[in-house]
């Protein structure tokens, strides 16, 4: 086979690995610095020369073998060497080939794991007390009605006025009334909340395909990944629930029937209405206790990866420049295999291999052939053969 022709191919690969290093090292280490490049650019040429010299030494050694137990030797000599010349090579070759997509693979990962948390956390996290506050707002209504006919009818004591159980019964319609505040205070503050952390995780969608640097996409991601995190934390702070639970829990504690109560069945009538009113406060902070917890959802993490741990880590979603890599470094292996066994047809039929040769190398030494032979006519005869 055409000695120039193999040793043309094997610079050729020897070549390509050695940008594909250069480049996969200077993303590995992000350089910037001229010392960086400089760094990167002996890597790549220690790498080439050891590949060249490699090849070279296994095309002279291995086809010309012919004890069985050298080439043996020589094979296994040759795998091993192969093995640490895709070690040494071929995972800097996907990093210059495939970096990018990597990394980009892993950003929409941290994306979908923030869609995943977002969901898990119930838009937003945190307790939602919405289902009670139509049964919160009834019962405000409910003592402010009987604080207004108590005033204007008597209808707890008989003793109509603004006095007395009237206004007490006004003072715990207000309190009432105030924890419907404070809960439609913090549905609202939840609500900010979900709506901070959707925002951020719209920005981390639309950063996935803005047309900038892989580097620049990733801070930007980045950024929006702490004020997600930021967002459900605080979310996952409000407890509605928990502060309607104790209000309701304590909510007629501390009453004092008024001294203008006085007759045994007005008294009667204040303490079946007190108790009226506990059961049902006692009722709503059940319901309310009992309302279920949003799942807590482990916040959003994002690693910085360089070039090489990134198609390391997402292999699986590259495996056809994985293939590409290790190709670039095997295929001087497939040719030795071609010249291997071209060499052990030849050795196993002389005569075929001096067919294979051009006629003008076999016209030549037909012409050199008496050149050759000439001076050996010159020289004196065996003293065997004068006698």
């Amino acid at each position: 086979m055409n000695a120039r022709l193999i040793n043309a191919g094997l610079l050729v690969v020897a070549f390509l690995a050695a940008l594909a290093n250069y480049e996969g090292l200077a993303l590995t280490i992000d350089a910037q610095t001229f010392w960086d490049r400089a760094f990167c650019a002996a890597i790549a040429i220690g790498v080439m020369s050891s590949i060249l010299v490699f090849w070279h030494l296994a095309f002279h050694v291995v086809p010309h073998m012919l004890d069985p137990d050298h080439r043996l030797i020589a094979w296994l000599t040759t795998l091993f060497g192969t093995l640490c010349i895709v070690g040494l090579s071929a995972a800097l070759n996907v990093a210059a080939l495939g970096g990018h997509e990597a990394r980009q693979v892993g950003l929409q990962e941290v994306v979908a794991s923030a869609e995943r948390s977002f969901a898990a956390g119930g838009q937003g996290g945190g307790r939602s007390i919405q289902p009670l506050l139509p049964d919160l707002d009834a019962f405000r209504t409910y003592l402010a009605g009987l604080a207004e006919c108590e005033a204007e009818a008597g209808c707890v004591t008989s003793t109509k006025g603004r006095k007395g159980v009237a206004a007490t019964l006004e003072q715990l319609a207000g309190t009432a009334g105030t924890i419907v505040e404070a809960v439609s205070r913090s549905q609202a503050d939840l609500g900010a909340k979900g709506d901070a952390a959707r925002a951020c995780l719209t920005a981390m969608r639309a950063a996935l395909t803005k047309p900038v640097a892989i580097e620049k996409r990733s801070e930007e991601i980045a950024r929006q990944v702490d004020c997600f995190n930021a967002a459900m934390t605080e979310a996952r702070g409000i407890d509605g629930a928990a502060q309607v639970s104790q209000a309701l829990g304590s909510f007629t504690s501390g009453i004092v029937i008024p001294v203008t109560v006085k007759t045994a069945q007005q008294k009667e009538a204040v303490a079946r209405i007190l108790t009226t009113i506990k059961q049902k406060a006692d009722e709503l902070a059940r319901r309310a206790a009992a309302l279920p917890m949003s799942e807590a959802a482990e916040p959003v993490t994002m690693t910085r990866q360089n070039a090489l741990q990134a198609v390391v880590t997402h292999a699986s979603a590259i495996v056809p420049i994985w293939i590409v890599g290790i190709a670039l470094d095997v295929l001087p292996l497939v040719l030795l295999v071609f010249v291997t066994i071209h060499a052990a047809a030849g050795r196993k039929d002389p005569d075929e291999r001096m067919l294979d040769r051009p006629v003008r190398d076999v016209i030549e030494a037909r012409r050199a052939l008496p050149e050759i032979e000439a001076p050996r006519r010159r020289l004196p005869a065996p003293k065997e053969a004068r006698r």
